[in-house]
């Protein structure tokens, strides 16, 4: 097992159900750039995501943060991608 996969088991683990039900992320935009905001049970689920993202091996997989998923509030979608190595999706 290597550092990457002990990182998401152990954040996976802090996720609980009460993490998750305590977690507030929001999405704006401003001045040409996208803002996520969020207390830190928000941040840790977001984190677990992005790490069961990075943990993948299928290119193009992805998950968006919007209001229909993570995100209690969303100026605009946010999608977070895997890529290749050489970039494709």
């Amino acid at each position: 097992m290597n550092s990457l996969d002990v990182a998401a088991d152990a954040l996976a683990l802090a996720c609980t159900d009460a993490v998750i039900s305590a977690s507030q992320l929001r999405v704006r935009t401003g001045s040409g750039e996208a803002i996520i905001e969020g207390n830190r049970a928000g941040l840790l689920l977001l984190a677990s995501q992005i790490l069961a993202l990075a943990r993948g091996s299928v290119a193009g997989k992805h998950f968006h943060l919007d209001e229909a998923s993570l995100a209690d509030t969303a100026d605009q979608a946010v999608v977070f991608a895997l890529v290749t190595a050489d970039g494709d999706a």
